[in-house]
């Protein structure tokens, strides 16, 4: 941050000169404009007998350059959230996720927990444990959101996405909102995570209502999974759980994925 002063009004209301140095200000990008210890206006200037908040002056030598007259201030310092989980990010209906936000407050304490599950601006449920639970019954793509609350008021805030599955674990497309473009071609996306332990999302997208078929195969050649059902345009994913199509848990390998839709193959 910048600061910029003017000597003649400076000195109209100071007597005193000017300091081209940074003041030390609180937290001037929330308004808070105290000086803290150490500033270099502290005991350099000359003023009225109160500063802009009433307070007396002069604490110290001499009083302080600027409006403020230092006594000691120390800022309120917002929470900091430090993460935020939920276990098991996505799964078939009803899914259970346990939410868990590892949060502190650099000065104070943190009071409570805001929770929103379906990130429609809500406040679900306020806990004063950095835990709770929800269940999701309807497939969808979520967006959850945790608000850290600590003792002076001050606020924090963490997102993160749910997914809950459809049909042959189908997972319906992210609403569009308005201004947003849908997918302009058939394309599929990058499988992840990559590697995987026991479950991998494949992405993809069709810009119209269209069948769709994603088929899994072993460097054989070999099908092991596939799913074949109708999706509207839009962007979606598919999650495979590493067994066949016989429900066989697979071995640890390599693996192809084959996406076919609207005459495209890829």
């Amino acid at each position: 941050m910048s600061y910029f002063s003017s000597r003649p009004a400076f000195e109209k209301y100071f007597r005193g000169g000017n300091v081209m140095k940074d003041p030390m200000f609180a937290v001037p990008e929330r308004g808070n404009f105290h000086l803290l210890g150490g500033s270099p206006c502290t005991d350099s200037g000359g003023a009225p007998e109160v500063d802009f908040e009433g307070d007396p002056r002069v604490v110290g030598m001499a009083a302080d350059i600027g409006a403020d007259e230092y006594n000691g201030y120390t800022p309120d310092l917002p929470p900091e959230v430090d993460s935020f989980v939920g276990v098991p990010p996505s799964g078939d209906p009803p899914l259970e996720v346990r939410f868990i936000c590892v949060a502190h407050d650099p000065d104070g304490t943190i009071e409570s927990y805001r929770w929103d599950f379906d990130g429609d601006g809500t406040v679900d449920e306020t806990t004063e444990d950095d835990s709770t639970t929800y269940t999701y019954d309807d497939p969808g793509t979520y967006r959850a959101e945790v608000t850290v609350v600590d003792d002076g008021g001050l606020e924090a805030s963490a997102t993160l996405t749910v997914r809950v599955f459809g049909p042959s674990g189908a997972v319906p497309p992210t609403a569009v909102a308005e201004g947003d473009v849908l997918p302009e071609e058939f394309t599929l996306g990058d499988p992840y995570p990559n590697p995987f332990n026991s479950r991998v999302v494949i992405p993809f997208s069709v810009p119209r209502t269209c069948h769709v078929e994603v088929e899994v195969f072993d460097t054989l050649g070999r099908r092991v999974w596939g799913c074949a059902r109708t999706f509207g345009p839009g962007r979606h994913s598919l999650e495979w759980d590493g067994r066949d199509s016989s429900g066989r848990e697979l071995g640890s390998g390599v693996y192809l994925v084959k996406f076919r839709a609207g005459g495209k193959s890829s």
